[in-house]
């Protein structure tokens, strides 16, 4: 404007001075496409930033899972380490002393040697368990067949029975006539074996476990296994499937295990499109195992069940 009205004042040249508004158009030409290429350029610049900035942030995010991954594995090692050596070490030093006893010439011949064969018998039974868990969470997981299921909990009560330094006298079965399951009769074993396990483990002295097998409507079948004693905390519960998980990890923990045999039954179950869970209320704690039909059955006779019902002795 300024060049338009005194145009002496702000060019130096005649051509510029006789046609100051053509100028003055040149002039805010050259601005505007220096303007123009500012522009590009601070969105070249700004489209650079975020992508090195998401660049950035992803290689951010990769090293810190790479990191997490690593801890989680250093934690996992930890403590897998601290249950085997706690499950072996009592066991162990249960038949030493046995034995030790057993071969002293000055005590051997006042032992009763049938119940201290017994009690070296059912320590290397328990050790024989752990190690069984320990490789069975290494293999591949079996899927698919199917089994009896008054058979299955009979097999595996006397499992759970055998690994067990507790009496296993008081477990109440409830099994619907002709039931099947969708497991092999090895994974029935498994799963119930360490069901039943974990309940006596922390039942309640004198109280009973109850383990029942139903049929849903859906044609799939439902394996709960109760115990009456102390409540599954909130948060354990959430993460109680997990390798090596115990409500007490301590060395002074009362209940023995390595915390695998959840873990196992979990795996075998959503393996062969089941699922898995746990109530605990009142006193009473229930796992229940949800598994689809087996591929032979035929739906004729069943009852409904609930997942807020998954036991009769669960309320």
């Amino acid at each position: 404007m300024a060049g338009a009205l005194e145009p002496s004042s702000v060019y130096n040249h005649a051509a510029a001075i006789e046609n100051p508004w053509g100028w003055a158009a040149i002039h805010a030409t050259f601005i505007a496409m220096a303007s123009a290429v500012g522009m590009a350029n601070w969105k070249l610049n700004e489209l650079a930033r975020h992508r090195a900035e998401n660049y950035y942030k992803r290689l951010y995010e990769g090293e810190l899972a790479v990191v997490q991954r690593l801890e989680e594995v250093d934690r996992v090692k930890g403590e897998l380490v601290a249950a085997v050596s706690h499950e072996f070490r009592t066991p162990l030093t249960v038949i030493l002393g046995l034995a030790r006893t057993m071969a002293d010439p000055v005590t051997s011949g006042r032992v009763d040697v049938a119940d201290f064969a017994g009690r070296i018998h059912r320590q290397g039974r328990r050790l024989e368990l752990l190690v069984e868990n320990l490789m069975q969470a290494e293999r591949p997981i079996e899927v698919g067949g199917s089994c009896d299921a008054g058979p299955a909990v009979d097999a595996g009560i006397q499992v759970a029975r055998r690994g067990s330094e507790q009496a296993i006298t008081d477990v109440e079965v409830t099994v619907a006539a002709d039931q099947r399951i969708a497991l092999s009769p090895f994974g029935a074993n498994v799963v119930i074996s360490n069901l039943v396990s974990n309940a006596v483990k922390f039942a309640d002295p004198g109280t009973t476990v109850e383990v029942s097998v139903h049929p849903l409507q859906t044609g799939g079948t439902v394996v709960a296994v109760s115990n009456h004693g102390p409540e599954v905390p909130p948060q354990l519960s959430a993460k109680i499937f997990e390798p090596f998980v115990q409500g007490d990890s301590s060395n002074t923990r009362a209940a023995d295990g390595i915390g695998l045999g959840l873990h196992l039954v979990h795996r075998i179950v959503t393996a062969n499109g089941g699922h898995v869970t746990v109530t605990s209320l009142g006193g009473v704690t229930t796992f229940s195992v949800w598994l689809p039909p087996p591929r032979e059955h035929v739906l004729t006779g069943v009852v409904q069940l609930d997942p807020s019902e998954a036991s009769p002795t669960a309320n």
